[in-house]
């Protein structure tokens, strides 16, 4: 194998590995982004709150204290007792189980807000990836281009400096083509900047390089990758729609617990002491049996909570209604996006077909055209398939944001493992 060609692979896995790095870098930014790190805070401190009360609810002690001073009538040797008890009133049973499944489908509403929240900073990363991808290629065409406006400027120049013929129409419309030219690379200066400075506040200490137009995925390739995601059935829900499934979870356990309320039948447990106060102990006097134990019951009115039944059943049925109606705006959504970005590839198909069989196209691939013409009329050649290209990078930017646009709405882009869809070969990155 040559050398050369061995080398110039190396050269190219090299750039693009760098590429891939910072690339990759913005990407997993997005792990750290404060939102998401908000959010497992919240499920770290809801781990660690305890949700449930006590089994006992209260413990109280009662004394009675007897205000006799005279002895009893009917013995002559006991006063009236002092009483002394214990009440203790247990919490309800199945109310603290519900507390705890209640506690449980907090934590996964919490978990599954995760999915939502990091989509939103993965969108954000890949709309500014999107931003730099094109602006780096923008600026090598209009950088190509102006070099070829200036040179048949200097051609036009020469021919007025010597008074030689010239059409003037073409002087006029390379002046123009010239100012476009500048005022498009001036807009595109200020808009690298404004996203280099962005993406260096996610990536800091790492070079932002440009993307190379290899790296990109090809139309061909774009509309199979489209194809094969409408052709499988999506099992699983977007991550608002999973948003939505938790919280009606949450709110049917919030119904269980309030449901579980005023159904409590072990009122209180008593232990008491009656403490005889006497003037002479008999001989065959037995304290012990002055100790008592009673149990309190109570009838369940289960009536009590039809208040907040009521508001926590309507609430479900809310929920569920807005997930219906979420997911069938998704659908929609995704339909539309997939038609959208299939129309645009057959629109870009059909420029790129036709700029295929154009004869500038045909004139510059013939070895014997640049011999034939002379340099002016080459460089004016060059100029029109320059055009030619633009007009097809308009289309293809247009096809790749609408893709990028398509996987966001479908949950691609957060889907396990991750990767990088702007880029062929689909690199991957940790979380």
């Amino acid at each position: 194998m040559n050398w050369k060609f061995i080398l110039c692979s190396l050269s190219c896995n090299f750039i693009f590995g760098q590429e891939n790095n910072w690339m990759s870098s913005l990407l997993c930014s997005s792990f750290s982004d404060p939102k998401v790190l908000q959010n497992i805070e919240l499920v770290r401190a809801a781990e660690n709150i305890k949700f449930q009360s006590p089994w006992i609810r209260s413990i109280n002690a009662r004394i009675g204290i007897s205000g006799a001073a005279l002895g009893d009538t009917i013995y002559g040797y006991l006063r009236n007792e002092d009483n002394y008890a214990i009440f203790i009133e247990p919490n309800s049973l199945l109310e603290i189980k519900r507390q705890k499944k209640l506690k449980d489908a907090k934590l996964e509403l919490y978990r599954s807000e995760y999915d939502e929240i990091l989509q939103s900073a993965l969108d954000e990363r890949y709309d500014l990836l999107l931003d730099h991808m094109w602006i780096s290629i923008w600026s090598k065409h209009y950088k190509e281009l102006d070099s070829l406006l200036h040179v048949k400027k200097d051609f036009l120049k020469k021919a007025i400096e010597l008074n030689q013929k010239f059409d003037l129409q073409d002087l006029l419309r390379n002046d123009k083509e010239l100012h476009e030219s500048e005022k498009n690379r001036n807009k595109i200066f200020q808009s690298q900047k404004n996203c280099t400075d962005k993406i260096n506040g996610y990536v800091q200490g790492q070079s932002v390089n440009p993307i190379y137009e290899e790296q990109l995925l090809k139309v061909k390739e774009i509309e199979d990758e489209v194809l094969g995601l409408a052709i499988s059935n999506r099992t699983k829900n977007l991550p608002d729609e999973t948003v939505l499934e938790h919280r009606i979870d949450y709110l049917q356990s919030k119904y269980n617990y309030i449901n579980s309320q005023n159904r409590k039948i072990l009122n209180d447990i008593r232990l008491s002491y009656d403490n005889p106060l006497y003037l002479d102990r008999p001989n065959k006097f037995n304290t012990l049996n002055n100790f008592s134990f009673r149990v309190g019951l109570s009838v369940p009115l289960t009536a009590n909570n039809r208040f907040r039944k009521a508001e926590a059943i309507l609430d479900i049925m809310e929920e569920r209604n807005e997930l219906d109606s979420k997911k069938k705006e998704n659908k929609d959504r995704i339909t539309i996006a997939k038609n959208e970005l299939l129309s645009a590839i057959q629109h870009y198909k059909f420029v790129d077909s036709f700029s295929e069989k154009s004869l500038v196209k045909s004139l510059l691939e013939n070895p014997q055209t640049k011999s034939n013409l002379d340099p002016q009329e080459w460089i004016e050649l060059l100029i029109r398939d320059k055009e030619y290209k633009e007009e097809k990078l308009k289309l293809y930017e247009n096809v790749y944001r609408k893709y990028i646009s398509f996987l966001k709405l479908n949950g691609r882009i957060v889907e396990r493992p991750f990767k990088n869809y702007l880029i062929r070969s689909f690199p991957g990155f940790a979380e």
